[in-house]
């Protein structure tokens, strides 16, 4: 036990998630391939791992991107179409901001909440 204590106090500080992790299982998640992921460690390990990785959920404007040309792609429209269509709701407007940058700065949680609620 006393091992395991050691180990998450030494791992807690740099633990992080695999660059491209995210936006592969979003990628899988909407082609309707079901995933999960399993592990021998003890479950405080687990846990603790799982916990680090829920608050460094931070997104660079490539992943942002990457994401963005992924959606194009599955609704066969060109990223100039997909662009304009985000703005229109996001801003009312045909064009704005670099738009990664831009979600970014005023947050992914909000845009999340906004698109939740076009959904309604």
């Amino acid at each position: 036990a006393e091992k395991e204590t050691i180990y998450r106090d030494i791992y807690r500080p740099v633990a992080k998630e695999i660059q491209g992790l995210s936006p592969l299982l979003e990628q899988l998640a909407c082609a309707g391939i079901t995933c999960a992921v399993a592990s021998n460690s003890p479950g405080d390990n687990v846990r603790m791992v799982l916990e680090e990785l829920k608050k460094d959920k931070k997104l660079s404007e490539s992943d942002i991107f990457g994401i963005f040309r992924y959606a194009a792609n599955q609704n066969n429209v060109s990223l100039k179409e997909f662009f304009k269509g985000f703005y229109q709701v996001v801003l009312s407007r045909d064009q704005g901001p670099k738009l990664a940058a831009f979600l970014l700065a005023i947050g992914l949680d909000k845009v999340i909440k906004l698109l939740d609620d076009l959904k309604k």
